[in-house]
């Protein structure tokens, strides 16, 4: 499919994914990728998940999504605690970067 237009997609989670075995999120991504410029994550975690994968980034790594489409996925991960507007518009640059 031939897309004429930039479709960016971007959803902000604390990482909790319910899909525990991630099949319906990989599922998802895969239909999302053709017709989109970008799908990025961003996690903002918390102390408990600050040092450790989430759950979603388990099962995004679990998947290979990052390498089997590194010029359509982005994610960045932040500690929720400390955040600031520098930070975010780094975050923001990581996302729509190349």
């Amino acid at each position: 499919m031939l897309i004429d237009f930039n479709i960016y997609i971007f959803y902000g989670t604390d990482g909790d994914d319910w899909d525990t075995d991630g099949i319906e999120l990989n599922d998802n991504l895969i239909r999302l990728f053709p017709i989109s410029t970008r799908v990025g994550f961003t996690i903002a975690k918390n102390s408990w998940s600050l040092n450790n994968d989430t759950s979603l980034e388990k099962n995004l790594k679990n998947y290979r999504i990052a390498e089997k489409y590194h010029k359509e996925f982005r994610m960045d991960s932040f500690d929720a605690d400390n955040i600031d507007k520098n930070r975010l518009i780094e975050f923001i640059k990581i996302l729509v970067s190349e």
